[in-house]
């Protein structure tokens, strides 16, 4: 029985980690337009 519960993920989970996903990429997209010499410093250290 616990198998078919696992099988059916509750809806919130996905909806969390899409959320997680979304605001990780608005974060990213911030970064690149205000300062990308920042982001080049994290990517590519010297």
């Amino acid at each position: 029985m616990s198998l078919e519960r696992s099988i059916e993920t509750p809806p919130v989970e996905s909806i969390f980690i899409v959320q997680m996903l979304l605001f990780e990429t608005i974060k990213l997209s911030v970064l690149l337009e205000n300062c990308p010499a920042t982001l080049l410093k994290l990517i590519w250290p010297t």
